[in-house]
């Protein structure tokens, strides 16, 4: 069980889950929750109507993680990890590294127990959340123990 890193796209990985950061306002708008938003509309959907019934206080959904079927097969999972309230691009931390934390618990959880790979984006959280990539790989190597994880990097970033 160990982290690795993968040059190329989370989505051509053979994980079971593909896990990534999401807002808590229902926008999938950019980098991989806008990729998952037009490989999966149902995941889209159903993360949207998660966002809709908590709009009175989407705070409340942060450190949730909401993993859902990709196919039909069950063959694949698609874990959003709710690790930002907002979003922008103005350079500001969006990501609050204890809600995405929280989220990666109980996605470790779930692998752990299910004996299933995660991948995600190599500095999740970071590149559009503001994240400090440190901190969140700490928390990805201890978070999780006892999984095989890949990080894939996209050639440039």
């Amino acid at each position: 069980m160990s982290v690795i890193i993968k040059e190329g796209n989370v989505f051509d990985s053979d994980a079971d889950i593909i896990c990534h950061q999401v807002n808590c306002q229902g926008v999938m708008g950019s980098g991989v929750a806008k990729e998952v938003r037009e490989r999966y509309p149902d995941v889209y959907a159903q993360y949207k109507h998660l966002c809709d019934i908590n709009k009175d206080y989407p705070a409340g959904l942060l450190g949730k993680a909401q993993i859902i079927s990709a196919d039909n097969a069950f063959s694949r999972y698609i874990a959003n990890c709710f690790g930002q309230n907002k979003y922008g691009y103005d350079g500001a931390q969006y990501t609050s590294v204890g809600a995405l934390m929280e989220a990666f618990i109980y996605v470790a959880e779930i692998a752990r127990k299910n004996h299933l790979k995660v991948a995600m984006p190599y500095k999740i959280g970071c590149v559009r959340g503001g994240a400090d990539w440190e901190t969140v790989k700490k928390i990805i190597d201890v978070t999780f123990q006892d999984v095989d994880v890949e990080l894939w990097r996209l050639e440039g970033k």
